[in-house]
């Protein structure tokens, strides 16, 4: 098992737990059987491509988000000290900030 496949796998697990999706629905949609879903969960089988590709668009996000983590969805919180945060424009009548 290699850190880059237990780092994918933590991040389908992640978000598949954000998603509030079982293993075994998570499974089905991506037609594989419920060993080898929870064998890449754990890092333990390497991953094909149609796999990834089936498991991100369950997910919601695409499939370099879920090869490399970067996405808003699957990164971590982060500190930002107060009056820090970048402001975020979206409606005039709101004031969004990044905290």
């Amino acid at each position: 098992m290699t850190e880059q496949l237990q780092e994918i796998g933590e991040r389908l697990k992640a978000l598949r737990e954000i998603e509030e999706i079982s293993q075994e629905k998570m499974a089905q949609s991506c037609d594989v059987n419920l060993a080898d879903y929870s064998a890449y969960e754990k890092g333990e089988k390497d991953f094909s491509f149609s796999f990834l590709y089936n498991a991100a668009n369950v997910l919601g996000v695409d499939v370099l988000d879920l090869m490399s983590g970067d996405s808003p969805k699957l990164s971590t919180c982060c500190m930002v000290k107060r009056g820090g945060g970048f402001e975020i424009k979206r409606r005039a009548a709101y004031d969004y900030r990044h905290l």
